[in-house]
């Protein structure tokens, strides 16, 4: 069976008969991206054609940009919720942003909502960062020295050598089991900074389902880049 390691996006291998050579494509029902082939005997070509691919998927999720807007349905936690702007109450002093149930409101100017959004998300992310993070080094007995929210374009966590943790934002649009996850990841980086057999051991005591989350992560990683703040 053939590798798809290092294909960006989790693609799915089709085969068409109809192709006349190895074309990409974004399937926009499933969100995953699709590499068909004409017939089995391309299959052997694949991994040549890593690198291209890789540079379509950059510029895909460039051209599907996803910007927060009044009326946007866009998932939180894992679930949908939608985005609605209301005109400043003359009582607030300042704009602010509620979640109530499946609704995130955004107090203010339609021109501030990328402003407010990005405060908001980064905010929550940082939150549910700090208590895993912390929750998970507790466990392993390692020391922290930092951890921040940043936008990251092709990873969803690091873990530098001074024991500082980073973390995508978009991973709070994802199920919390997902961030659970790459918070188990990073701070297994702290004790084993590879991905040995003792590396993937460590991650499966902090998360025993590890493998079911990095599955829906890999499947889900381009409709989670294409958010954009």
């Amino acid at each position: 069976m053939i590798s798809l390691d290092g294909f960006r996006g989790n693609p799915i291998l089709s085969i068409n008969p109809r192709a006349k050579r190895i074309i990409f494509r974004f399937d926009r029902a499933q969100g995953r991206t699709v590499i068909v082939i004409p017939s089995k005997q391309y299959v052997g070509k694949v991994a040549q054609h890593k690198d291209t691919f890789n540079q379509w998927v950059d510029s895909l999720i460039l051209k599907e940009r996803i910007t927060f807007s009044n009326g946007l349905i866009f998932p939180f936690k894992g679930a949908p919720h939608t985005l609605m702007v209301s005109p400043l109450d003359i009582h607030l002093k300042r704009p602010k942003v509620e979640l109530f149930n499946a609704i995130i409101r955004v107090h203010g100017h339609h021109d501030d909502i990328r402003r407010h959004m990005k405060k908001f998300l980064r905010d929550e992310a940082l939150i549910v960062a700090k208590i895993l993070s912390e929750k998970y080094a507790k466990a392993l007995d390692v020391p922290l020295t930092h951890i921040t929210i940043k936008d990251m374009s092709s990873m969803w966590g690091r873990c530098l050598r001074q024991k500082e943790l980073c973390y995508n934002w978009r991973l709070i649009l994802a199920p919390s089991p997902i961030f659970e996850y790459v918070a188990a990841h990073e701070v297994s980086h702290c004790i084993h900074p590879n991905h040995s057999a003792a590396f993937w051991k460590t991650v499966a005591i902090l998360c025993p389902h590890f493998k079911e989350n990095r599955a829906w992560l890999k499947n889900n990683s381009t409709m989670l880049m294409q958010y954009s703040l």
